[in-house]
């Protein structure tokens, strides 16, 4: 909502200038796997289309900023993000990550760091440009994902971008009334092709979660994130 980020164009160049794999490999020691959108792999049906600005391509990403953000001979563009950050957890790491992809872009980004609290504060009130931060899904489903994040309403939860699109809140009111599941995810599906296309998220990475169990085991719920809950 705010510049330069209000522009799909900026958004979609900074996505395509990040290396998923190399930061899921080396900053995040493979306990992480690269994303194509919003969706985790794990809930994608066969239909869903990866999202175009999650690909890895550094020649798209200079192309798409040199009419609007030309590169100087320094090879700075004077375009310049920040970036807020919690201070625990592994988001200095995906941050150094992002800041040194987007320098190569000729992007310089900014790190804030805060403590948690004060940085969902900052999020909340829409008192930012870029913020690091995870999220799941309440129950594995399109809709659980596609809806919170997003619907314009301020009901939906967890859309704190500013992001709104009449199409997309019709497509995801029009699913949760269908009780058809490959209409409703047909509905679901769409309004997510059409995010795709505006990238209000740079999705970076889901977590990865390897679970053992006894043959005796069962019994036992599986989260949306992969953990079990053994009480």
């Amino acid at each position: 909502a705010v510049k330069p980020l209000d522009s799909a164009v900026v958004r979609r160049a900074l996505s395509q200038a990040i290396d998923r794999e190399g930061l899921c490999a080396k900053q995040l020691r493979e306990a992480y796997a690269p994303v194509g959108g919003l969706v985790p792999p794990a809930l994608a049906p066969e239909k869903l289309k990866p999202w175009a600005a999650c690909s890895f391509d550094a020649e798209a990403a200079q192309q798409q900023l040199e009419a609007e953000y030309p590169l100087r001979e320094n090879g700075d563009r004077g375009l310049s993000v920040s970036l807020l950050v919690s201070k625990h957890g592994v988001d200095m790491k995906v941050a150094e990550a992002i800041v040194e992809d987007c320098k190569t872009l000729g992007v310089k980004v900014t790190i804030e760091q805060l403590e948690w609290a004060d940085l969902a504060a900052r999020v909340r009130a829409g008192d930012f440009e870029l913020a690091c931060m995870s999220w799941t899904p309440a129950y594995p489903a399109l809709d659980a994902v596609a809806y919170p994040l997003l619907h314009s309403s301020p009901r939906a939860g967890a859309n704190v971008t500013g992001w709104k699109d009449a199409d997309v809140d019709s497509a995801l009111e029009q699913a949760r009334g269908e009780r058809g599941a490959a209409q409703r995810d047909a509905l679901v599906l769409d309004a997510l092709e059409r995010a795709g296309a505006a990238v209000p998220y740079i999705p970076i990475a889901t977590r990865l979660h390897a679970t053992v169990a006894s043959a005796r085991a069962e019994g036992f719920m599986l989260d949306p994130a992969g953990l079990p809950h053994f009480a």
